[in-house]
């Protein structure tokens, strides 16, 4: 990756006549690459956080409600959540109820 963006700074160079920096052409060739990269990621953490709010939220209304509110809480919750991934929430959920319970 270095000797390209070398060779490409010694090309433009040798074109242009004029007097740049390496640092000053990478800055320019990986400038705007590199703020769209910052501004992606910026936005996955917002939307990590986003996620992580409503999977805490849904679990502590679950954990002090009572079983009409626990059904509502579970059907908003699932209204958020991808239909795979609550399938399988659910599969491991039911599994590990069953195994807690064929333990006592």
């Amino acid at each position: 990756d270095n000797r390209f963006a070398r060779w490409a700074f010694d090309r433009a160079c040798r074109a242009q006549e004029r007097e740049m920096s390496y640092q000053d052409f990478l800055q320019s060739m990986m400038g705007p690459t590199i703020e769209r990269l910052q501004e992606s990621v910026k936005r996955f953490e917002v939307r990590r956080v986003r996620i992580q709010r409503t999977v805490d939220v849904a679990l502590r209304i679950l954990s002090h409600a009572s079983v009409e509110s626990e059904r509502a809480a579970i059907n908003r919750f699932q209204a958020k959540m991808h239909p795979d991934f609550t399938n399988a929430f659910w599969t491991a959920a039911k599994h590990m109820a069953q195994k807690v319970q064929a333990d006592k």
